[in-house]
């Protein structure tokens, strides 16, 4: 099996995050852990954040452009997988510092390794897929199987392999979409996207997110009338795909979490 090393992006400042994963390190036993600096957006030159985003492709993308919380996790996501093809490695599994794992993890951490074992790009979300078609997953053992998510984001716990990770390199050079964005990363880099149903990762709620500082501003910008009326078109476009889906391999659902998630325990903890 290929050596896993385990990237957590956490802020210098953020001390109770990176009390919180080295409290589930030691608990679930969690491969080598690199501790990766976040970037802070709200640290970064108005130049620099001009520079680094594409910001009509953005724009389409999510009908806004990103806050500055959004802009610094999508370059902390981009700097990880830059740092991981760097270190020669063939498989990571990555975590923000928010992340909250099942105990059940390390039972099924083997499995998902071997699917990342190819020479296709492939990156296996571990949090919440919010619609997937269900006679279209591929079972894994007798608890958990592999989806192909429709709809779904969070970029807090995934594992990616080397050809994954130079595929999102290029594609986020400058960056096109928000760091969570499996949809568009499916459909334009041509990424194979897969989630494990029940989940086994949730976000810790600590209050403290820069990612949500200035979002609601963000949703309030209007962008051009034309990038507003294509972006109507590719959310048509996607829903027909999923009626399609859900014709062709559905019902539809929500993947549910696994049972004793680590998230039960350690927020009644907090």
């Amino acid at each position: 099996m290929a050596k896993l090393t385990t990237w957590v992006i956490n802020l210098a400042s953020a001390q109770q995050r990176r009390a919180h994963i080295q409290s589930q390190q030691s608990a679930l036993n969690l491969p080598e852990v690199i501790w990766f600096d976040a970037i802070d957006g709200r640290a970064l030159s108005h130049q620099f954040a001009l520079d680094a985003v594409s910001d009509r492709c953005v724009v389409r993308r999510a009908g806004r452009g990103l806050s500055p919380g959004e802009l610094g996790c999508a370059l902390s996501h981009r700097r990880v997988w830059q740092a991981f093809l760097a270190s020669g490695e063939q498989q990571a599994l990555v975590l923000e510092d928010d992340a909250v794992l099942s105990y059940e993890l390390p039972t099924i951490l083997s499995t998902l390794q071997a699917r990342l074992a190819c020479e296709l790009p492939r990156v296996i979300t571990l949090g919440v897929t919010r619609l997937y078609a269900q006679q279209a997953a591929m079972s894994l053992n007798a608890k958990f199987s592999l989806i192909a998510p429709l709809r779904g984001w969070g970029g807090h716990a995934y594992l990616i392999n080397r050809a994954a990770a130079e595929r999102l390199v290029a594609l986020q050079t400058p960056l096109r979409c928000m760091a969570d964005d499996w949809w568009f990363y499916q459909k334009i880099g041509d990424v194979q996207v897969r989630a494990v149903q029940p989940y086994l990762a949730s976000v810790l709620q600590l209050g403290d997110s820069q990612l949500e500082e200035r979002r609601s501003e963000m949703r309030a910008l209007k962008p051009l009338r034309w990038l507003r009326i294509l972006r109507f078109f590719d959310r048509v476009i996607h829903k027909c795909y999923e009626i399609y889906q859900g014709f062709m391999y559905g019902p539809l659902r929500s993947s549910e979490p696994c049972t004793n998630p680590h998230a039960e325990n350690t927020s009644k903890k907090k």
